[in-house]
């Protein structure tokens, strides 16, 4: 038997479980720690035929694509390859078959595979708030993120909180396998489970659990925001140089803005004159992490605005948005 590396996928899972069907078996690739079994990859092997279920590591099936062509037999333990390049024997391993099932019973969505990457870049790093380490997708396509500091949005409509939380896992698999492909794609769910094909090839996630913020009453600060004129490029520039003045003593890099002029706060210090047209006179600290990301995220052509405290004029949000996508930043009040 020969399998046809063309429908495998660039990478595998350690446990993959290949499946008898009809016309030929199913691989189901996932990890072998229980606690991190939330994406299940799965492969179609129409004409490849096996005489019973196995399992084999991830090992044995990149040894496949190492040797091939290669002929592939099976015996009661172990996996074998045979090719010009060489011979490779592999021991089958016992594993409980590990299943994810989406019957027709399921909710189909359309959404773009760039845009869920870009909010990847917002969510929590850290377990202490699981919700918030994966994306939200409402029912009517809104897509954002936070990680209750720095925050990205694409509006596609009114707010609801009807929807699912999808790992970053999940949607980084999913842009490994659609390649340069139109971005548009169909992610199918139903309960706590979420699933993406192309071709051959099926992507099983478990959803996140809990119930996500409601993010509708921070996103509409925009309409409080004051709206400045900016250049930019000159101002990404100027922080791309500023990155150099190290981190201060709260492990955080600030960056000053005042009327055309930006100061960043460090280490050390960096200083630069800028298009920065603020008529009220307040002052906006941010973190030079998270402005930066905003900026790029965003791209150029975007709008500034920031919401600001009236009294003492420290600002409280800034908002860098563009067409449909918005990114906010918590501005570092008192720094």
């Amino acid at each position: 038997m020969e399998i046809n590396i063309d429908l495998l996928p660039k990478k595998f899972n350690e446990i993959n479980y290949f499946k008898k069907t009809e016309t030929g078996c199913e691989i189901y690739s996932y990890s072998k720690d229980i606690a991190n079994r939330k994406d299940v990859i799965i492969v179609e092997l129409d004409g490849f035929e096996i005489k019973q279920d196995f399992c084999v590591n991830n090992k044995a099936l990149e040894m496949v694509k190492a040797l091939s062509p290669a002929d592939i037999s099976i015996t009661d333990k172990s996996f074998i390859i045979k090719g010009k390049k060489g011979r490779f024997t592999s021991k089958l391993i016992t594993d409980n078959f590990f299943n994810m099932n989406i019957d027709d019973d399921n909710i189909s969505v359309n959404v773009n595979i760039d845009i869920l990457t870009k909010a990847s870049l917002y969510v929590c790093k850290t377990d202490k708030k699981p919700i918030l380490t994966g994306v939200r997708l409402d029912s009517n396509g809104n897509i954002y993120a936070t990680d209750s500091f720095i925050a990205y949005l694409y509006s596609n409509g009114e707010f609801t909180t009807d929807g699912i939380t999808l790992p970053v896992p999940f949607i980084n698999n999913i842009k490994e396998l659609n390649g340069e492909d139109d971005s548009n794609i169909e992610i199918i769910y139903k309960k706590n489970i979420a699933m993406f094909q192309k071709n051959n090839i099926k992507i099983i996630t478990k959803l996140l659990d809990g119930s996500y913020p409601n993010m509708a009453g921070i996103f509409s600060n925009k309409n409080n925001a004051v709206d400045i004129k900016i250049n930019d490029e000159e101002i990404l520039e100027s922080l791309n140089i500023a990155a150099n003045v190290g981190l201060n003593n709260d492990k955080r890099i600030v960056v000053l803005l005042t009327q055309n002029h930006l100061e960043v706060r460090g280490d050390n210090n960096y200083t630069s004159e800028i298009e920065f047209e603020n008529n009220d006179e307040f002052k906006t600290n941010v973190d030079l992490n998270y402005l930066r990301q905003g900026f790029k995220t965003i791209g150029s052509g975007l709008k500034f605005g920031v919401t600001y405290d009236k009294l003492n004029k420290n600002g409280k949000m800034v908002f860098l948005t563009k067409d449909k996508e918005l990114s906010l930043i918590l501005c570092i009040i008192g720094a």
